[in-house]
């Protein structure tokens, strides 16, 4: 599916509908990019505000875990300069595994909240869906690209912006980019809810045999 979404053929219908006419327009994925920032590296502090500041342990498949949260005292200047913004996209820089690194998350959390030096931010610029590149991200070739760029040192493996320099895609109007997102969106909206009636069911289906079973032993 997303193979075909960065393809263009799965919104044909929809530029034969608006009288959109395909144009390849291969740009490179750091033109794309209006800020990119590493995070902030220190792991205490002793003057500011406690603040939360994310960690890789903090970074659950596509989503951002509330659950245990560090908080670090961090000045205004510090805060100014790593505080997450709404739609931002972090990105994982450094990981002991290979496939977690370049691993892209929209960030939409209420809370404030900071990002470790483990971490880059990512600010794509506005006539860019930051969603739209986020499922660029999950692509296999962003991440054949990223398992083919990435460097390893000491157990640790780490994509940087020069990594990231040769990296291409094909990128369309931006109201293109937001059908894409939509179409996205409401197929994986309904394999989650596919993935949660399976589940249920699976519970219902123990529930059964786990009643059989005290049925027959009295």
């Amino acid at each position: 599916i997303l193979h075909r979404a960065f393809t263009g053929e799965l919104t044909k219908q929809w530029r034969e509908n608006n009288s959109v006419i395909q144009r390849k327009n291969t740009v490179n994925f750091l033109d794309c990019i209006e800020d990119m920032q590493n995070g902030i590296s220190k792991r205490n502090g002793k003057e500011g505000k406690d603040f939360i500041v994310l960690r890789l342990a903090d970074l659950k498949e596509n989503r951002i875990s509330t659950d245990d949260n560090r908080t670090i005292k961090l000045t205004e200047t510090e805060i100014k300069k790593y505080q997450l913004k709404e739609n931002d996209i972090i990105m994982i820089r450094v990981n002991g595994s290979k496939e977690y690194v370049g691993r892209q998350i929209l960030f939409n959390m209420e809370c404030a909240c900071a990002y470790c030096d483990h971490i880059i931010r990512i600010q794509y610029r506005k006539d860019i869906s930051p969603k739209f590149m986020l499922y660029f991200s999950q692509t296999r070739e962003y991440k054949d690209y990223i398992l083919q760029n990435l460097v390893s040192s000491a157990g640790q493996n780490t994509i940087s912006r020069k990594g990231l320099s040769r990296l291409k895609l094909n990128l369309p109007l931006f109201e293109e980019q937001e059908e894409i997102v939509r179409i996205l969106d409401s197929i994986f909206e309904k394999e989650d809810k596919s993935k949660e009636l399976i589940d249920m069911l699976d519970k219902i289906d123990e529930m059964k045999k786990s009643i059989l079973a005290r049925a027959f032993r009295g």
